[in-house]
């Protein structure tokens, strides 16, 4: 796994050290991470299929358990295996997380899907109209286009305001065009918030 990230003078806001074995198509390989993330940054992790990379975000997720190791967001401990104590559930963490394939609920429009994750319309109208998409708040997925779907599922993550925003390969499934006009979105947003950013 590579890191890029933007150059920041916040103070850290993640500390982590973290080990966790993992079995890929070459058989078992040690995910070991020791990073210090700061307050707004954006991180984008690189590397081959396999490498660790959404096992990573999962974990940060609380979807996935550590072997060994730490991780403190804003000095509280979200795990810590040495201290043997209960890792923090995935509903106390203020995460947001957009999924590779955007997880949009077909049977809600777009303003219901927003809504759903936190009831504050106010807050989905000025998202919606960030992206471009306040006009499209009553469709429905089926009748979005790809960029559409990954603007609605973008801001489904932001709706909560989270501490951290974790983006697996948010751009993969769309054709080059649509690819480089959403980029501005997936910088845009997480920046007007000051939101800290991990990108796969």
């Amino acid at each position: 796994v590579y890191i890029i990230s933007t150059i920041n003078k916040e103070p850290n806001m993640i500390k982590l050290n973290i080990q966790k074995m993992l079995t890929g198509s070459n058989g078992k390989m040690n995910l070991e991470m020791n990073l210090h993330i700061k307050q707004g940054e954006f991180i984008a992790l690189t590397g081959v299929s396999g490498s660790g990379k959404t096992t990573f975000l999962r974990i940060l997720a609380g979807l996935e358990k550590v072997d060994v190791g730490k991780i403190c967001v804003e000095e509280t401990d979200w795990v810590n295996t040495s201290k043997n104590k209960k890792a923090l559930p995935p509903q106390k963490r203020k995460i947001g997380y957009l999924f590779q394939d955007y997880a949009l609920f077909p049977n809600m429009s777009v303003l219901k899907n927003l809504t759903f994750a936190k009831d504050d319309k106010d807050f989905a109208h000025t998202l919606l109209a960030m992206v471009g998409l306040e006009e499209l708040k009553d469709a429905m997925p089926q009748q979005l286009s790809g960029g559409q779907q990954q603007r609605v599922a973008l801001c489904r993550a932001m709706i909560t305001r989270p501490q951290i925003l974790l983006l697996d390969e948010p751009l993969s499934a769309l054709d080059l065009e649509i690819r480089e006009k959403l980029q501005n979105n997936i910088l845009s947003l997480p920046n007007e918030f000051k939101t800290t950013t991990i990108m796969v």
